[in-house]
């Protein structure tokens, strides 16, 4: 049992996750393959407090057997969780469900970040969150929304509609929009 003040659960820095996905980076390119961060990396590099313990891609392809990197379980949705000599997973996201579209085109908008890799954009990534809507998700999605000026609401709310599920979808996403900047000007007195 760990003492207090010990960390059983070592949390990896963003700088090791960034060289994650450098390498998965370096990968794609080798194999042709358009890689993009998503995820938990992508929340902070959007300037999210989250904490994760892997880096997740997205790509329309995993590459066959890089060296950097042992293949590991096959993802329920599509792709591979990999180990890397960081000894952080990285999870190579090619989806095969009703998300496909989503993924495909996020991964064509995908624009380089500072470090010299490809992330999501952030219209993109709160349609990807809306759409998983698991609670980190939800939570995802709450910070995305409710950060002024950080993601265009129109146009996240016509990537809902167009590729998640018309008018409901667009309506819930609205009603997630609202929630999200109500807590926003709670918790910031506005």
């Amino acid at each position: 049992m760990p003492s207090p003040g010990e960390d059983p659960i070592r949390m990896p820095s963003s700088d090791e996750l960034k060289r994650v996905a450098e390498l998965a980076h370096v990968v794609g390119e080798r194999e042709g393959l358009r890689v993009a961060v998503a995820g938990g990396l992508a929340m902070i590099l959007y300037g999210s407090p989250r904490l994760t313990k892997d880096v997740d891609v997205v790509s329309r392809g995993v590459p066959p057997a890089p060296a950097e990197l042992t293949r590991g379980e096959p993802l329920s949705f599509g792709g591979y969780t990999f180990g890397t000599p960081m000894g952080i997973d990285l999870d190579w996201i090619v989806r095969d469900d009703d998300y496909r579209a989503l993924y495909e085109e996020a991964i064509e908008a995908a624009t380089p970040g500072r470090d010299g890799f490809l992330v999501v954009a952030v219209e993109h990534l709160a349609a990807m969150k809306f759409a998983t809507l698991r609670p980190k998700d939800y939570e995802d999605l709450m910070y995305l929304l409710g950060r002024p000026g950080l993601v265009d609401p129109g146009k996240a709310r016509a990537l809902v509609h167009r590729l998640l599920g018309g008018k409901f979808a667009s309506d819930q996403f609205t009603a997630a929009t609202d929630e999200a900047r109500w807590r926003w000007d709670r918790d910031h007195g506005a």
